[in-house]
């Protein structure tokens, strides 16, 4: 018999945005209608956050560490400069248990990356982080967008409903490294968006495995059954 199974994402861009199913299957047994009735799995649900932070001086620091927005914007910033940014994805009460990722996009990337020099687009992240990297984070991947880099990571461990992660990184810096001649090249601006992301965690041995079959990579990772059809229209892939 050939096992269907559904993927059920969330997805956060800078702030969460939850995808949700729901409702109630009865299932007849016998003709003297025994029902068994069996509650689908409410979905997964996340939340992207960061401590606020203001302005002391030159320096940025942490209001408190409850304080907690969707974003900061950080005004006036110049070379060398060293900046509290610590991105944490939570797993929100009502959700099932989940693995999450995600993804760190750097504006004007290229233009970025070119004043280190010879270093590689994983060194760069790690430079950019103050290699602050957060326990249980995985640097995936890392490519050029366009004009732009695009960081993966993976969180290894499985949450439960209420859990956080630890944070993506805790700091961000601009580079010293930039002078008169390069200033330039950005723009006016320097931008990171962090993007977040889960899986539902029912069905699947580790972060690795849930993430692969939903992007495609393989249809089976994580289900017991080799058949399970891949293109079966009960498999949902979302982005929020």
């Amino acid at each position: 018999m050939k096992l269907n199974r559904s993927v059920v994402l969330a997805a956060a861009l800078v702030i969460c945005a939850g995808l949700i199913i729901g409702g109630t299957i009865a299932f007849f047994t016998d003709s003297a209608s025994n029902v068994n009735t069996f509650v689908v799995a409410q979905g997964v649900s996340i939340r992207l956050d960061e401590a606020q932070v203001e302005k002391v001086g030159d320096e940025y620091v942490p209001v408190t560490p409850e304080n907690r927005v969707e974003q900061n914007t950080y005004a006036g910033i110049y070379p060398g400069a060293v900046m509290p940014k610590d991105p944490t994805i939570t797993l929100e009460n009502t959700s099932e248990d989940a693995y999450v990722r995600a993804f760190v996009t750097v504006e004007n990337g290229n233009q970025w990356i070119h004043v280190y020099g010879g270093a590689t687009l994983e060194e760069g992240f790690m430079l950019l982080t103050c290699n602050t990297l957060g326990e249980g984070w995985t640097l995936v991947s890392a490519e050029a967008v366009e004009n732009s880099l695009v960081y993966t990571l993976l969180y290894n461990d499985r949450l439960t409903a209420g859990q956080s992660t630890a944070p993506i990184f805790t700091q961000v810096t601009f580079t010293d490294k930039v002078d008169a001649e390069t200033l330039p090249l950005f723009n006016g601006q320097f931008v990171i968006t962090v993007e977040g992301e889960a899986i539902q965690a029912a069905g699947f041995e580790s972060a690795q495995a849930a993430f692969a079959t939903a992007d495609g990579v393989s249809s089976n990772i994580g289900v017991d059954d080799p058949d399970v059809d891949s293109t079966d229209p009960s498999v949902e892939d979302g982005n929020g």
